[in-house]
């Protein structure tokens, strides 16, 4: 009922009882410069990176458990500013160091693919022989799955539902039974076990199919919905633009940000 509720149901997660650290306050203002009003997808976001790096943590529930990880889908009409805000989530992301010699992965979801997930294979003549090679899909080593205009996830059709239960099991507890995918690639086995973090944006929409709402993708992901009217949309651009000809940056909270996370 709250995915398809026509009023907002994501206007502002901030509760005067639980006050902001100030490494979130610091990520907020980051944000804001970016995309001002929107201090509940910096929230949002926030979770998004702290869950990646605290990836391979156990919360144990009985004799199960769920990771580190949080995967957000943003919702909200053009020009709200949902991409600017993932924009700077990537802008710290891509500068997290996850070792001394790795930084964390991100990666745009560009063909939304089961193939281009998961991966592929191609036959090649090495000397005569038949050799298969395996082609990695994004999956395989991805730390942050970032798919900007997603609206083709609240489309029936069984591509969409085969590309949905992927992105399940991508979501299920790393080190699960339950987190590994497996394809067969024209005559070899491909397995993979994501540890990706998902972060989607897409324009805000009317109705889901009923398919696509029982398929368990919705009942992992924190859906975050703001429904804006054309005159809220056109301040904050100009809120923004003020900032920008101001010559204002977010650089000192970016880098503490990175900072904290590493």
């Amino acid at each position: 009922d709250a995915l398809n509720a026509n009023g907002d149901i994501a206007d502002d997660l901030k509760d005067p009882r639980y006050p902001l650290s100030p490494e979130a306050k610091d990520w907020v203002k980051a944000v804001s410069f970016a995309s001002w009003n929107n201090e509940d997808w910096a929230l949002g976001l926030w979770h998004v990176m702290l869950g990646q790096v605290l990836r391979e943590q156990r919360i144990e529930i009985g004799n199960r458990w769920l990771d580190g990880r949080f995967h957000l889908l943003i919702l909200a009409p053009s020009s709200s500013g949902k991409t600017l805000a993932a924009d700077q989530a990537r802008r710290v992301l891509e500068g997290i160091h996850v070792t001394e010699e790795r930084m964390l992965d991100v990666r745009p979801i560009l063909e939304a693919t089961t193939a281009a997930l998961v991966g592929s294979a191609e036959h090649k003549k090495v000397r005569g022989q038949t050799v298969t090679e395996l082609i990695p899909g994004l999956l395989e080593s991805a730390d942050i799955l970032h798919w900007d205009e997603a609206e083709a996830i609240f489309h029936e059709t069984s591509w969409n539902v085969n590309l949905l239960r992927v992105l399940n099991q991508a979501m299920n507890p790393i080190g699960s039974p339950g987190n590994v995918i497996g394809k067969e690639l024209r005559g070899a086995t491909n397995l993979v076990r994501p540890k990706c973090s998902l972060l989607m944006t897409a324009v805000d929409f009317l109705t889901i199919p009923e398919a696509i709402l029982r398929c368990g993708f919705y009942q992992r992901v924190g859906v975050m919905r703001k429904v804006l009217r054309p005159d809220q949309r056109r301040a904050n651009r100009r809120r923004e633009k003020a900032i920008v000809d101001s010559g204002q940056r977010a650089e000192r909270e970016l880098g503490a940000t990175t900072e904290y996370l590493e």
